[in-house]
């Protein structure tokens, strides 16, 4: 959740092979994407209390597919990110 006003910036990348069928983040709204071309990025303003977190759904195959996000509070003063991976 944003502790103050500012942005998030939601990325997926792909290394290897692989694809994503879904990705949902969270700004004002859930914004749903299909088979997002990769990579891809999006940056989205947010108000103190919005939700923050993004689903990805897809698959690899010897490849790795990484998603993350980065609040920054206005001012750039404070940033805070998150990120996870996975892939055979």
């Amino acid at each position: 959740m944003a502790d103050a006003n500012g942005s998030v910036t939601y990325t997926v990348t792909l290394q290897g092979n692989g694809k994503v069928d879904t990705l949902t983040y969270l700004g004002t709204d859930s914004v749903h994407v299909n088979s997002p071309t990769l990579p891809y990025k999006v940056v989205v303003p947010v108000v103190l209390g919005t939700g923050i977190g993004m689903k990805v759904e897809g698959s690899t195959s010897g490849g790795t597919l990484t998603a993350s996000y980065t609040f920054t509070s206005n001012g750039g003063n404070d940033s805070t990110t998150n990120s996870d991976s996975c892939g055979n």
